[in-house]
């Protein structure tokens, strides 16, 4: 994951044991204030099976985020991965 001041860029690898053929992902980032992050509903939009990075846009400066991705198999969508990032100041030309 590498967050930036206005979007969060995320990689990923496929999961070690995935139970199927990989057959999408899913991807969202939520802000969040506090300590709660895991209380945090977080939007996700699938991205495709053959990503293995997505940009997330349109995040703040300066804030925190709880980025949240997954992948779907046949028999349906695994569990969701969780991290919390920050986002950085945007750089000002002078």
């Amino acid at each position: 994951m590498f967050p930036f001041a206005e979007y969060i860029l995320v990689t990923w690898k496929p999961p070690e044991e995935p139970n199927g053929i990989i057959t999408g992902y899913q991807a969202g980032s939520a802000k969040y204030t506090g300590s709660q992050f895991k209380d945090v509903n977080v939007a996700l939009k699938e991205v495709g099976a053959e990503k293995r990075r997505y940009l997330l846009s349109e995040q703040e400066e300066l804030s925190d985020y709880v980025v949240e991705i997954r992948a779907k198999t046949a028999p349906g969508w695994g569990q969701s991965v969780r991290k919390t990032t920050s986002t950085v100041k945007k750089s000002r030309k002078s």
